[in-house]
């Protein structure tokens, strides 16, 4: 009985077995159903052997596309070529191997663009409905409370600055439209300060220099499954718009420098900082700002959330949304004058993962990253079992990725084929 499969390791050994053997090939295409209803992630290797189930069974197209479309939310880049031939097999499409994808995502075999898979709306709700929750209750919670759960006073203080936080957070946006990059005020002000003798201060300068950056950034259009063209916006407007968001610890007047006061006055008169309250954690404001701002919003921040409370958050939903908006940043030497210039790592205007064509369902891009010596690395692949590695934003050089693009050379009718030997 299906129903009763203890967990991955279990599966992984019944798929394995079972697409070695054609007798068990039709048992194998059905064990496929639980493992969602059972919230359990496949990694490659037991995707890859669905797949070359499918293929043996000689299983419709539909199915076919069904198991990569599985396969597609639990793994970004396959770590080896051999998989080509065995998805193109199942699907009874041919492809272009090895075909150019360049960096703004057009693709050489069939000239369309790849997508920025972002998150759909449900996905984006829920993910702010959890961010709510885990605002308003302790932190410390492993499990986000019943609703029925009385508030502790702290709560409730929290529950209510809160609100006064997204009442903020969407006037400004209605009056000044989407924003376009969230700084990590602290992050950004606390960089490289963990020396000896360091100041108890975030240094304002660094944060202001990456405001000024973000203002004038040249942002990359996006294509993503939400419209057909990229953005536009972007490329009309005179300047971008820009939140921080810092803690009102580091706004006290006993605490900030005295540089400071007229940087701050001045991110106060154009509403480009919101402070959270004491005993807030800004963490939840920034990310849910981020969020919020919707697809062509980044997160400048070389925080890679890897705390506990960030554990909470739905897994899937937050490393596809983390992976495609945290923006690191670094600084360059100072200059004469005093400043520095502000590097950016933007994210890649399309997502380096599987993904099937808008305009036609029989067109897909199937990425392989390599190592630096070029060889196919099963260490590269971001299989979902690999929790801990995943959560790490480690972006594939573009020019390490080869791409299949499978659906540009259909497979011929055997019957002609046939005819024409």
């Amino acid at each position: 009985n299906l129903i009763l499969i203890p967990g991955i390791c279990f599966i992984s050994s019944i798929i394995v077995q079972a697409s070695s053997t054609a007798s068990s090939k039709q048992q194998t295409r059905i064990s496929i159903v639980p493992t969602a209803s059972l919230n359990i992630n496949l990694s490659e290797t037991e995707h890859i052997s669905i797949v070359a189930c499918c293929a043996a069974i000689n299983a419709e197209k539909t199915k076919a596309y069904s198991v990569l479309e599985s396969m597609a939310n639990d793994v970004a880049t396959l770590s080896t070529k051999a998989s080509w031939e065995t998805i193109q097999s199942a699907l009874k499409i041919k492809g272009q191997t090895d075909v150019s994808v360049d960096a703004s995502g057009k693709c050489s075999g069939c000239n369309r663009s790849l997508l920025s898979l972002e998150l759909n709306d449900i996905q984006r709700e829920q993910l702010l409905n959890q961010i709510d929750s885990l605002v308003v209750h302790q932190e410390l919670l492993q499990v986000i409370p019943d609703n029925n759960t009385p508030l502790a006073p702290d709560a409730i203080r929290r529950s209510n600055q809160w609100k006064v936080f997204k009442s903020w957070l969407h006037q400004r946006q209605a009056e000044d439209g989407p924003i376009d990059f969230v700084i990590d005020g602290a992050n950004v002000g606390y960089f490289k300060q963990n020396y000896a003798g360091a100041p108890d201060h975030v240094d304002f300068h660094n944060i202001d220099s990456v405001l000024q950056h973000c203002l004038s950034a040249y942002l990359p259009r996006r294509k993503s499954m939400a419209t057909s063209q990229p953005s536009t916006s972007v490329q009309t407007k005179f300047r971008n718009r820009v939140l921080i968001i810092l803690h009102a610890r580091h706004l006290a007047e006993d605490r900030m420098p005295y540089y400071a006061h007229e940087i701050v006055k001045r991110w106060r008169s154009q509403k480009q900082i919101y402070s959270c309250a004491i005993k807030n954690n800004d963490d939840w404001y920034w990310l849910y700002a981020a969020v919020a701002a919707g697809d062509n919003c980044y997160l400048v921040s070389n925080d890679e959330m890897r705390d506990h409370h960030f554990d909470m958050l739905g897994q899937d939903s937050f490393l596809n949304w983390k992976e495609r908006h945290l923006t690191k940043f670094d600084f360059g030497p100072f200059q004469r004058h005093g400043s520095r210039p502000v590097d950016l790592s933007l994210p890649p205007p399309f997502s380096i993962r599987m993904q099937r064509a808008i305009d036609n369902p029989d067109i897909w891009h199937v990425p392989v990253q390599f190592n630096l010596s070029g060889q196919d690395s099963n260490a590269l692949s971001l299989a979902a079992p690999q929790i801990n590695q995943s959560i790490i934003i480690q972006r594939p050089d573009i020019t390490q990725v080869a791409w299949l693009c499978l659906g540009c050379c259909p497979v011929a009718d055997e019957k002609e084929e046939a005819g024409n030997t």
